[in-house]
């Protein structure tokens, strides 16, 4: 925005100054002369200049037409930029979606591993069911914890980069 103002700025400038003269005045001052002895040697010169260019080509025209060109590219830019936030937002937002409707899924996963080892430890506590499914069934009800365990760090990770990009603490 600041840049756009900039550029506006500049155009308004030009226009302004395409017809006007120039004002200008300068200094010099200091010694001047033979040996080291500054003694009667100073000087001090003081000038005023007047620039008036009624004709110069065109180029007035062409720095006007310049800066009204920059001002459109600046705001071409911040429109695209501003669609590409959106964008990045949009994603963002799906992203986290995504990954709580993976926690829900890995909760309900759980669960069920959750039934089915509670059912394979009453079966193996009375000698019906083999060690190895007793544990395969306990692997299993690790394996759903573990998998939503690592799914609540990615909705963690997911807000925090949705955070990040609509600049939230």
């Amino acid at each position: 925005d600041l840049s756009i103002q900039a550029s506006q700025q500049a155009v308004g400038l030009n226009e302004k100054a395409a017809g006007l003269p120039s004002l200008f005045l300068g200094g010099n001052t200091g010694f001047q002369g033979y040996g080291y002895s500054f003694a009667h040697q100073a000087y001090f010169v003081v000038q005023l200049g007047l620039q008036w260019n009624i004709f110069k080509g065109f180029e007035r025209k062409s720095k006007i037409s310049q800066a009204r060109i920059q001002t459109d590219l600046l705001e071409a830019q911040k429109s695209e930029l501003e669609n590409q936030i959106a964008l990045q937002v949009t994603q963002a937002v799906h992203e986290l979606e995504a990954a709580r409707q993976t926690v829900l899924t890995g909760m309900a996963g759980v669960g069920k591993a959750g039934q089915y080892f509670k059912l394979t430890d009453s079966r193996y506590r009375n000698n019906q069911v083999l060690l190895v499914e007793y544990l395969k069934a306990h692997n299993d009800l690790l394996t759903a914890r573990i998998q939503l365990s690592i799914a609540k760090y990615d909705v963690l990770a997911k807000q925090s980069a949705l955070n990040k990009i609509i600049a939230l603490p």
